[in-house]
């Protein structure tokens, strides 16, 4: 029998303890960033939040979107999913 595990950072492979970040890409505006987050932080993506300019409490995993991404002669290069 498998056990469920809490959707929270430290039990995430995603998590980069060494930097304290989330290892899923946000694009916002043409800028790449790493969420910054704690061990014992629920799941971003899996939680409501509140959006402070919006002030309204939303669904981030809407908006979530598989990308491909991959370095090609120094460039990285993007593939998004078809919708």
């Amino acid at each position: 029998m498998k056990k469920n595990k809490k959707a929270i950072c430290r039990n995430c492979r995603l998590f980069m303890p060494e930097k304290s970040l989330c290892g899923i890409v946000v694009i916002h505006e043409g800028r790449h960033t790493h969420l910054p987050v704690d061990a014992e932080d629920k799941c971003f993506f899996e939680e409501m939040y509140y959006d402070p300019i919006e002030k309204s409490e939303t669904a981030f995993n809407e908006e979530v979107k598989e990308l491909r991404m991959w370095e090609n002669n120094g460039k990285v290069r993007f593939e998004q999913p078809e919708d």
